[in-house]
């Protein structure tokens, strides 16, 4: 990262989140997280900057989060499906962020409705 640019907490905060997406084994085969990494994911996202390359962990992780949201939303109904509690259990642990993710796949409505019935729990 350039020494004169420091990424404030919240960008930082947002980025560990996409980087929660990523397994093992994606750690395993993308190169160690930088500074550089960061500053360049900050750019990108944020201001529209050119396209990163694809090993860059935290877009990376940002694309392991939609594909996440698309398994979770196809299985939604289905036998065995974990239901809506149990995600909002899981999600909430992640922040605000968590539950956006969450309001995105399924609806505000749905998180809602399942934020009720984990209080009723």
């Amino acid at each position: 990262m350039k020494a004169t640019v420091r990424l404030r907490q919240r960008h930082l905060a947002e980025q560990d989140y996409w980087l929660s997406y990523l397994d093992e084994h994606d750690r395993a085969a993308l190169p160690s997280l930088t500074d550089e990494h960061r500053y360049a994911f900050f750019v990108f996202d944020s201001r529209g900057g050119a396209l990163l390359p694809q090993d860059n962990p935290i877009l990376f992780g940002k694309v392991r989060h939609g594909q996440t949201g698309v398994v979770l939303r196809d299985s939604y109904g289905l036998p065995g499906w974990i239901g809506g509690v149990y995600l909002y259990h899981a999600y909430a642990m992640k922040g605000q962020l968590g539950l956006r993710s969450l309001a995105e796949w399924f609806g505000a409505e749905a998180v809602v409705r399942w934020a009720e019935a984990a209080r009723l729990m």
